[in-house]
């Protein structure tokens, strides 16, 4: 792969952070690394395939990849979580460059706030029926009383945030 290196390869550098302490890597479990193309369809370049093939180690993996704009996230189930992912996020990168990525996984209770949202969008918009909406929300609200929140985003942010229409 060094040669090909020399070549420009461009190198993600890729952290998964803790939901509890985003400053430091996630230990806790292993983590697979997912790398798509902007049309939402995993990497396939030279013959490897770039969804689940990297496997992070104490929170980090390094990627060659042709240089180009990618879409990044991690998914795990160990431990028994499953369906565990991290925010995905855009990184575009040049020959022979590396970009450090860092992603980090939403807790319970920033996920069930974020279906809230989008829920009372999709409403909004008449994808979903109202009064449906509306109950759906107000039954993950009860739930969301009941859970602690999440560290990040911290407590009060959305308040923080500028409505929109």
């Amino acid at each position: 792969m060094e040669e090909v290196r020399r070549m420009g390869l461009a190198k993600l550098n890729v952290w998964v952070r803790d939901k509890d302490f985003p400053c430091k890597p996630d230990m806790r479990w292993d983590w697979s690394v997912d790398v798509f193309v902007c049309d939402g369809k995993p990497l396939d370049w030279c013959g490897k395939k770039y969804y689940g093939a990297h496997e992070t180690k104490c929170g980090h993996v390094e990627i060659d990849v042709p240089p180009g704009c990618y879409i990044v996230r991690a998914r795990t189930g160990s431990k028994g979580h499953h369906n565990l992912f991290t925010h995905a996020t855009m990184v575009v990168v040049g020959c022979g460059e590396t970009a450090c990525v860092n992603l980090v996984p939403p807790g319970i209770w920033t996920c069930g706030k974020e279906w809230n949202q989008a829920l009372e969008f999709q409403a909004g918009i008449g994808n979903v029926p109202k009064d449906l909406a509306h109950k759906a929300i107000e039954a993950n609200r009860a739930i969301l009383e009941r859970l602690p929140k999440d560290l990040f985003p911290a407590e009060g942010a959305e308040e923080e945030r500028p409505k929109t229409a």
